[in-house]
């Protein structure tokens, strides 16, 4: 931590301040900057789904109902329908979901928002379920929409990006003249993650996603 601290006062004294947004959206704008070698792993590409349960066959010790999978072209009118499909074949109202296949159940329950369950769907068809998972684990859920402006890349490792940030953005040789070649990229990345200037989010391969906190 004391690294940290003192790298810190080295970055004030010479003006290397933290990102902004607007230079990462210069180096990112498409954000499209991966690692080559980087897929997302097969299972999470299946369809996000849920399971929808029979409340009344449920309470009286039945498990009925069914599962719904989310693609591009359903949206939360067409669960509605669904479900209420489900229902009416033995007259009853109530449900609940009681499963959840490649969606992040802990930020949606047993009665979520169903336009809210749609939108988190269409993010993990995006960027896949550990990311998203990934993204929300220290947020509400209505910063969903936010994830692709903050999202700033895949890297191999934090210090990649670091070295991407700094050799893109930050003009070393004016700020540090002959001292630009000893630059520690390393502390720098620790730098960025210590002082809250970004998030990163694990994921499988080894690789890392780099999220703005601006």
């Amino acid at each position: 931590m004391e690294n940290a601290r003192s790298f810190s006062i080295f970055r004030r004294r010479y003006k290397l301040s933290p990102p902004q947004r607007n230079d990462y959206r210069r180096l990112h704008i498409d954000q499209t900057n991966m690692p080559a070698d980087y897929e997302k792993p097969s299972w999470t590409k299946e369809l996000p789904a849920i399971y929808v349960a029979d409340l009344a066959d449920y309470n009286a010790g039945r498990l009925r109902g069914c599962w719904i999978e989310i693609d591009d072209y359903i949206d939360a009118d067409d669960i509605r329908q669904q479900i209420q499909e489900m229902l009416k074949e033995k007259g009853h109202e109530e449900y609940a979901i009681h499963d959840y296949t490649n969606l992040p159940a802990s930020h949606l329950g047993e009665w979520p928002c169903l336009e809210q369950v749609v939108e988190v769907a269409a993010a993990v068809r995006e960027h896949g379920y550990t990311l998203v998972s990934g993204y929300l684990a220290n947020l509400d859920i209505e910063a969903l929409p936010h994830l692709g402006d903050r999202l700033l890349g895949i890297y191999d490792s934090v210090e990649d990006y670091a070295y991407e940030y700094v050799n893109e953005v930050l003009d070393l040789d004016k700020a540090l003249g002959t001292m630009a070649s000893y630059f520690d990229y390393h502390a720098f990345a620790r730098d960025l993650e210590l002082g809250g200037d970004i998030d990163t989010v694990s994921l499988e391969g080894g690789h890392v996603a780099i999220f703005t906190t601006r």
